[in-house]
């Protein structure tokens, strides 16, 4: 009987969404690098703050991608995107002015959380499972997805 070794569409846009991050977290960077006299007349930490956050957003992003791309780490994975909304929410917190902290908060929230769910949701599949375990040989007990 053949294999099925085709990836599942829900990993090659989980893997969209890695490539996503990364890009995001580049440009974030490259962006304060670009600008960093404009930027320090505001604040002088600030172009620190978005190259550091810019370099950490892109990490976990190439994280994302190899763990996807391996097919490993799966509940590391799930952390991942919960680190990205701990992150969101933070800087939200602290950054934003106030005026603007709760402007489209619900709405943000509930994208968030749908995100999230998603995830979970995607990465617990039966189908998915089964795909890195058959693509990588593990056994259903093993502690690395």
């Amino acid at each position: 009987m053949k294999r099925n070794t085709q990836r599942p569409c829900t990993v090659t846009i989980l893997s969209g969404a890695a490539v996503g991050l990364i890009l995001y977290g580049l440009g974030r960077a490259f962006q304060a690098v670009s600008r960093w006299s404009d930027l320090s007349i505001w604040n002088s930490y600030l172009p620190f703050y978005l190259v550091l956050s810019g370099g950490m957003v892109a990490f976990m992003g190439v994280f994302a991608a190899w763990a996807l791309w391996r097919g490993r780490w799966r509940r590391l994975l799930l952390g991942v995107g919960i680190l990205i909304s701990i992150f969101y929410w933070v800087e939200r917190g602290l950054f934003w002015r106030w005026e603007e902290r709760f402007q489209g908060a619900l709405f943000a929230a509930g994208l968030n959380v749908l995100a999230l769910g998603m995830l979970l949701i995607i990465l617990n599949r039966s189908t998915i499972r089964a795909y890195f375990e058959e693509r990588y040989g593990l056994t259903q007990g093993s502690d690395i997805t």
